[in-house]
């Protein structure tokens, strides 16, 4: 009884993992749960990304995606040759990668778009005087979400053990990053602010 209750646990959180993983998020999760969904291929967890109860961040993989049905697609597409996301203008500004890294948590910055050398401006406000320092988690996150699971040569998954944190010694697939975004201090028309772009 109580395995079948985890296995319905399961199920019933990859929903709320796959609708958070398409809006660019990721839910946190007890190991109990995870572990169930990284067996089958579903999710992948951040070890070093965990809430105030020890719960680790776990975002869909493509194979979770498709396995709850979903209706919505995103949009991007910009007018006038130049291509805008939610209000911020992509150029072919490239970024040097920094030093700061990190994990991060919903975006509404347009990082789905950019192509290698490609980069946009966030203004620094009253609520992000320094967006070059607050925003660096949100930078990393946006890398985690392209990260892809690895297999060995006979397309068996290539696990690792957990090195660190409350899932230390717990056994997951290896991912590995297919796309790297990175922030930097930067200045657009006297305005002072945070330039971040893909460097990978």
């Amino acid at each position: 009884m109580a395995v079948e209750n985890r296995y319905q646990k399961a199920n019933r959180i990859l929903k709320e993992i796959v609708a958070a993983t398409l809006a660019d998020d990721y839910v946190f999760t007890p190991s109990a749960v995870h572990e169930i969904l990284i067996k089958k291929g579903f999710v992948l967890i951040n070890p070093d990304l965990k809430n105030e109860a020890g719960e680790v961040a776990t975002r869909a993989t493509q194979a979770g995606i498709e396995a709850v049905p979903q209706e919505e697609k995103r949009m991007s597409e910009g007018s006038g040759g130049v291509s805008m996301a939610n209000g911020f203008e992509i150029e072919d500004v490239p970024v040097v990668a920094g030093k700061r890294s990190g994990a991060g948590k919903k975006s509404i910055y347009p990082f789905d778009m950019l192509a290698m050398g490609q980069s946009f401006f966030v203004a620094a406000t009253a609520d992000k005087p320094e967006p070059w320092k607050s925003m660096s988690s949100t930078v990393g996150g946006a890398s985690q979400k392209y990260a892809e699971l690895v297999t060995n040569e006979d397309g068996s998954p290539k696990m690792r053990l957990v090195a660190k944190g409350p899932n230390k010694g717990v056994e997951v697939q290896e991912t590995r990053l297919t796309r790297r975004f990175a922030i930097t201090k930067a200045e657009k028309d006297g305005v002072p602010g945070a330039r971040i772009g893909r460097v990978a």
